[in-house]
């Protein structure tokens, strides 16, 4: 029967487009995994030595970890650029991170911590009112779970204005 033929072909047909759309949303997943596993935020303290520290804080899901600056080869990786310089690599002091000889990595460096600062005195007292102030990580976080890592490369910038200094004195 020639309408049986064509209810084949078509439930063929949108059996064809429905694995091709389950496929297309695996593919995706991982992005919308990345946005959500792992928030950074960029603030500017006083020091309380005349100068100022930038700290990067890290919000990473439960059930992932960080790799730290000192993770071969995974390492997360800052740069930093005031004005119109350009970025620079720096290293920010972190916490201790967990130490362990991963089976296929080796010895591995990480956070299993759900937040994470890191943070890096700067000298900034003679930097002009309203200078940006961009840092851009990058790097990668994973799961034990899935099995599964997500790399991240992001960029955050902040308007800086020293503080006027005071003097006193007779």
């Amino acid at each position: 029967f020639p309408v049986t033929k064509f209810c084949r072909e078509i439930f063929d047909a949108m059996t064809f487009i429905a694995a091709v759309l389950v496929w297309i949303g695996w593919l995706l997943l991982p992005l919308r995994a990345q946005q959500e596993n792992i928030n950074w935020t960029l603030s500017v303290q006083p020091n309380g030595k005349g100068n100022y520290t930038l700290v990067m804080k890290a919000k990473v899901d439960k059930g992932w970890h960080l790799y730290s600056q000192t993770n071969p080869p995974n390492k997360t990786v800052f740069q930093v650029s005031l004005g119109n310089q350009k970025a620079k690599d720096v290293v920010f002091l972190e916490p201790k991170p967990k130490k362990v000889n991963d089976e296929y990595l080796g010895p591995t460096a990480f956070f299993e911590e759900q937040l994470v600062e890191f943070k890096k005195d700067l000298d900034l007292c003679a930097l002009p009112p309203n200078t940006k102030i961009r840092v851009s990580v990058l790097g990668q976080i994973c799961t034990e779970d899935a099995g599964m890592c997500l790399p991240f490369d992001k960029s955050y910038s902040i308007s800086f204005s020293p503080e006027p200094a005071i003097v006193t004195g007779k």
